[in-house]
């Protein structure tokens, strides 16, 4: 059996699990866009323009343990300086030398997010199904974001047909994170039921948060005052008891969906949850809301 089929027939067996062959791909994608920007002297645009975050971020660098579909970023410096095109061909030329049997990304506009460039990697498999991995870069990021560096690890070297890698990306911090998904919760007119779960892990693992950074909050409600058709919102104060009732906000709108929604919460994480420990710890939690108090922690962290 030549290299070629061993990949064919590895890739058939691997397939059987989607949410692992898809973070094979995210991975593969985020490690050939660092190479391009360390490639052919390309290094005077510098991985730092482009900052990854969300959950996917989350998922790779800080162990979010669910699985997440996309691939974010926000391109911090002028759009007109860096090659989008250029960047995206590479990645895609790397993964059909060395992957997959058929790659293609196509640049996808949408009106309602003309702030946004959005790219869809199309992966056809040995088993002929399709895989689709949106890469979304903000091209306007609100402000006073909070950024630091990252390790990835190439922890899928059971591959036999990849070197092991090692790489460094600039990522937003957690607290930059945490604060966009609790936008999302209080604002946001529709709700994604995973919000639900990754505040249950947060709120889990407070030692990651440093500080409530309603500045860059504040440049959120900003943009979707003046972005979107989201009901207007109202900037936020920094005084104590100001923070003490936002919090208080959070926990209630948080406590309504999960006691108006817990179902179709549970239908739509549970396949995303990597394993049957978090999923049962999870399922309970909701049950006794009980972890919800835990946000009171944030009470005593210094606002920015």
């Amino acid at each position: 059996m030549n290299n070629n089929q061993i990949k064919t027939e590895f890739y058939k067996s691997m397939f059987n699990n989607f949410n692992l062959y898809r973070e094979i791909a995210q991975k593969l994608i985020l490690w050939y866009m660092y190479e391009y920007f360390y490639s052919d002297n390309r290094n005077k645009w510098k991985n730092n323009q482009l900052v990854f975050m969300w959950w996917t971020n989350l998922r790779l660098c800080y162990n979010l343990p669910r699985w997440s579909e996309d691939l974010d970023f926000a391109y911090i410096w002028k759009k007109s300086e860096f090659p989008f095109a250029s960047m995206i061909n590479f990645v895609v030329d790397k993964l059909k030398k060395h992957h997959f049997l058929d790659v293609e990304a196509k640049k996808i506009n949408k009106n309602t997010n003309v702030w946004k460039t959005f790219y869809v990697f199309s992966f056809t498999t040995v088993t002929n199904q399709k895989l689709k991995i949106k890469l979304e870069i903000d091209v306007n990021p609100p402000k006073w974001w909070l950024v630091i560096y990252n390790t990835i690890q190439n922890n899928i070297s059971f591959l036999p047909f990849i070197t092991p890698f090692t790489y460094k990306i600039t990522s937003y911090n957690p607290d930059t994170t945490f604060m966009w998904k609790f936008g999302a919760i209080l604002w946001r007119p529709y709700v994604k039921w995973r919000d639900i779960f990754d505040i249950w892990w947060y709120l889990n693992n407070l030692y990651l948060i440093q500080n409530l950074n309603f500045s860059y909050l504040n440049s959120v409600i900003k943009q979707i005052n003046e972005y979107s058709s989201w009901n207007k919102i109202d900037e936020i104060s920094f005084d104590n008891d100001w923070k003490i009732q936002f919090i208080n906000l959070f926990q209630t709108t948080c406590f309504n969906i999960i006691k108006t929604k817990q179902q179709e919460i549970i239908k739509d994480v549970s396949p995303f949850i990597l394993d049957n420990w978090t999923r049962e710890i999870f399922l309970t939690d909701l049950q006794t809301w009980v972890f919800l108090t835990k946000a009171n922690q944030l009470i005593n962290m210094p606002i920015i």
